[in-house]
């Protein structure tokens, strides 16, 4: 049955025809079926199929749809943050040299807050301690089920917990900027977020910054707004390290940095 679903023949290169098959969906279709001892079944097509099409979209990082989206999205969250914002344009002195430095006026340890921001009831906040074997089993679990994957639910990064302890614990890490948030009455982890101290050099000052890691929320708890508590609350305990300036990484299009 080599019936292939996307004709070759086409003039020119457009995105679309870039990746010129390695593998014929149809010898994965009988490698699928082998795997799955099944013959060469419908099933295993289907699944194939599906397999092969979620590997594209990944490998093309979405690309397409990206694109016609336009920046001006509206960030509920992001826009109340010390971020530079897409339409403003950014300070200029007047020799026209971009302005530098913090873009929040520069505060002091004993003015950031000394409680923890507000979570719902029934839940609370603890830190993840990645020097235990459990601790570093609860983190690998609740990534391996719940962290960065593509639109099919097909592929999710999986951190092995040998890795988390190595990404978590660099010279002077910081215990406190393991940041979890756990079900009060079992203790389960269900979300996280980490921050890990780096030094970064930005036109010749050396900068004290946190790499910020690891936001992840159960997939049963999401659209409840933890992600901005999240990122507060680990905020806020860097500030109290005294430190203002934070890296991030995302899979979206954010303001800005």
């Amino acid at each position: 049955h080599h019936h292939h679903h996307r004709s070759t023949k086409s003039s020119g290169m457009e995105e679309s025809d870039v990746h010129a098959e390695v593998i014929s969906a149809a010898e994965l279709n009988a490698l699928v079926s082998r795997m799955n001892g099944n013959g060469s079944s419908a099933a295993g097509e289907n699944n194939a199929q599906s397999v092969l099409a979620a590997m594209e979209r990944l490998l093309r990082g979405n690309g397409e749809r990206q694109e016609r989206e336009p920046a001006k999205k509206e960030h509920k969250f992001w826009s109340t943050q010390p971020v530079p914002q897409f339409e403003i344009k950014e300070d200029t002195r007047e020799d026209g040299e971009d302005v530098d430095g913090p873009i929040d006026p520069s505060k002091t340890v004993a003015d950031v807050r000394k409680e923890g921001y507000d979570l719902p009831p029934g839940y609370e906040w603890d830190e993840v301690d990645v020097e235990t074997q459990e601790g570093r089993d609860e983190v690998f679990n609740l990534l391996a089920s719940n962290y960065v994957e593509d639109d099919d639910e097909m592929f999710r990064f999986a951190y092995a917990p040998e890795f988390v302890s190595w990404a978590l614990q660099p010279p002077g890490y910081e215990k406190s900027w393991h940041v979890g948030i756990r079900i009060s009455c079992t203790k389960t982890l269900v979300a996280l977020i980490t921050g890990i101290p780096a030094e970064v050099s930005a036109n010749e000052k050396r900068l004290k910054v946190a790499e910020i890691n690891f936001l992840c929320v159960h997939k049963k708890l999401r659209r409840k707004n933890f992600a901005p508590v999240l990122i507060r609350e680990v905020t806020r305990r860097i500030n109290l390290k005294d430190v203002w300036q934070a890296a991030y990484t995302a899979g979206g299009v954010l303001p800005k940095p």
